[in-house]
């Protein structure tokens, strides 16, 4: 039975017809807390016992490991969240069946929301080497304006997952950038990592591109989710990108000119992008580039931050030796594997004109650890000292934080391997970091939570925001969530204010990163909607979160909830305007009778 033949069925029945693993209803409206202090046993309008649920049941035990089912069964509720890492299947275009949405979905909340991550980090019984290796997975959810819901998520055909798909889940296929093939040092010699296609999207000139650093851009429709196929949708601006290209590239919103980087092993150097909107429709514009050497190490950049007028590169002091490269190309261990903290290198801070690409600044500064930037901003009283807002490593160094990211859904994400949100005062006069601190409000009162995934309205990019929501580990509300495997709730920071609400899910949810959607014509930075997905360990499933973003206090306006869970995700955008839902909705037909590629 194809998916399209059962929207109109009520969710449990839904689920049952296509073998999906739901176990009760989804939350009622009046079980939604305002105050967002939901208690295990009223976080489904009943009473919970942790050894209820999806996760106790004989289909979990028929469909995960014994050794793996053991670990999220350890200590309920929190490791249950550790189920938020298994792997999903495809679904074709459905519609959210009406009952299973509760509260009222903005009428001015219409496009869709696409998001990347790594939909399988074990294939069998045989795991990864990192979170980031996984196979990359695209979720779109799809809002019409009318009250109506639609879901889709595939995985990237790209040539390592055909390969997998080839030969099943008895070895690996190919090599990763963590993960070595089976064979030892000839299996691997000369291979080089494939890229797994899974950290962020971009829709640019009508096309939707999955990111990763480990390679170039891949393509797939965005109506239907689907590749080629055949493991050639690599995407390179008209040949501008030919080794790598970052997965946070930035977009100027007063220009939509897009910045990002990419990292050439061969050249050991750094390779800036500008590029310019698309001169015609199918014909990419033009691009800019220059390089930063690397001399000698290449340091795990993932995030970078651009202002009114710069790009701001901060290098981190976790690193690869060029020389051991080498060992990795002739089979000896991994690239991943072979980074390593270097206090005594220390940190590196790379400063360029946006209009021409020159560098300002170069300059070494103490080791810093971070993966994200919020934002940068130009300080309006000196245009000559940039204030950067990174999710910084502070309790522990990067090693520590890279045994969970390893093996997440084995080892519990605790409070000292999280990130805090800092400032950094650069000052592009004396060429250093003036202050390298804590964020808190105006008085110094309160501080962030530990947290990541920082955001903002897109379109104060480069720009003085005021407002900064993270995905956090709210300790305050349930203190034994020290040790949780995941976070547990948002917050809302305010740099002008001694406010910064937070919203704390039941110790069975999770939240992925939110993306904020500003309402049309809005002026308030704050005026519009957070879209949070969320992962149900009682039930399995994943839901999507709407809140006021002007007040997540206040809880959800609205919850879908989807008949299955899909895989922690990592960054996706949001496509605003009837193109995108329409355009899958006329392809919905398609998409349900077409075969699923392989």
């Amino acid at each position: 039975m194809s998916l399209s033949n059962t929207v109109a069925l009520p969710a449990l029945l839904f689920c049952q017809l296509q073998s999906i693993n739901c176990l009760t209803t989804p939350p009622s409206a009046s079980s939604l807390d305002p105050r967002g202090k939901r208690s295990a046993s009223t976080a489904h309008g009943h009473s919970l016992s942790a050894h209820e649920g999806y996760w106790f049941s004989s289909k979990a035990a028929s469909s995960t490991p014994p050794f793996l089912l053991e670990r999220i069964r350890s200590s309920p509720p929190h490791s249950l969240i550790a189920g938020g890492f298994e792997p999903l299947e495809d679904h074709d275009l459905y519609e959210v069946p009406p009952e299973s949405i509760t509260g009222e979905l903005p009428s001015g909340l219409r496009g869709t929301h696409f998001v990347n991550g790594a939909g399988r980090i074990r294939v069998g019984n045989t795991f990864y080497g990192h979170w980031f290796d996984g196979d990359g997975f695209i979720a779109a959810l799809s809002l019409t304006g009318d009250g109506r819901a639609f879901f889709q998520s595939k995985y990237i055909r790209t040539k390592r997952y055909l390969a997998q798909e080839k030969i099943g889940a008895s070895k690996l296929a190919m090599r990763g950038a963590w993960t070595n093939k089976p064979g030892g040092v000839f299996g691997n010699m000369f291979r080089i990592p494939t890229n797994p296609s899974n950290t962020a999207v971009l829709y640019y000139d009508n096309k939707l591109l999955a990111l990763c650093e480990g390679g170039v851009p891949y393509q797939v429709d965005p109506y239907t989710l689907r590749s080629s196929g055949k493991g050639t949708g690599d995407y390179t601006f008209g040949g501008a990108v030919t080794q790598t290209f970052g997965a946070h590239l930035k977009r100027d919103p007063t220009t939509d000119v897009i910045y990002n980087f990419g990292v050439e092993l061969s050249g050991s150097k750094l390779i800036i992008f500008k590029i310019f909107p698309p001169l015609t429709p199918g014909t990419p514009g033009h691009t800019d580039t220059a390089s930063i050497g690397l001399r000698g190490f290449v340091p795990f950049t993932h995030d970078f931050a651009i202002t009114e007028n710069y790009i701001v590169v901060v290098f981190s002091a976790y690193v690869l030796e060029q020389t051991r490269s080498l060992g990795v190309l002739l089979g000896r261990g991994t690239i991943g594997g072979g980074y390593e903290w270097r206090e005594d290198k220390g940190s590196r801070v790379v400063v360029l004109k946006k209009s021409d690409l020159s560098c300002v600044a170069d300059f070494k500064t103490p080791a810093i650890s971070f993966y994200h930037v919020a934002n940068a901003f130009e300080d309006p009283k000196d245009n000559s000292t940039i204030r950067l807002h990174i999710a910084r490593h502070a309790r522990a160094n990067r090693e520590e934080v890279e045994k969970f990211l390893s093996s997440p859904q084995l080892v519990p994400n605790t409070l000292d391997r999280m990130p805090d949100l800092h400032e950094l005062e650069i000052s592009l006069k004396d060429k250093r970091i003036v202050r390298n601190v804590p964020l808190a409000t105006p008085s110094g009162a309160v501080k962030g939570c530990a947290g990541e995934f920082p955001i903002i309205n897109p379109k104060m990019t480069g720009k003085q925001n005021r407002y900064i929501y993270q995905t956090c580990l709210d300790t305050t509300s349930a203190p034994d969530n020290q040790d949780s495997q995941y976070f547990n709730a948002i917050q809302k920071v305010d740099l002008r204010g001694e406010s910064w609400p937070i919203y704390s899910f039941s110790p069975y949810r999770a939240p992925n990163e939110a993306y904020f959607i500003a309402r049309e014509g809005s002026k308030a930075e704050d005026d519009g909607w957070l879209l949070v997905p969320v992962y149900n360990a009682y039930q399995h499933i994943s839901e999507y979160w709407i809140f006021e973003a002007a007040d997540i206090a206040k809880g959800p306006i609205s919850v879908i909830s989807l008949p299955h869970h899909f895989p922690f995700t990592f960054h996706g955008t949001f496509v605003r305007g009837p193109k995108v839902p329409d355009g899958m909705l006329k392809n919905r037909g398609r998409a349900a009778a077409a075969p699923v590629a392989r």
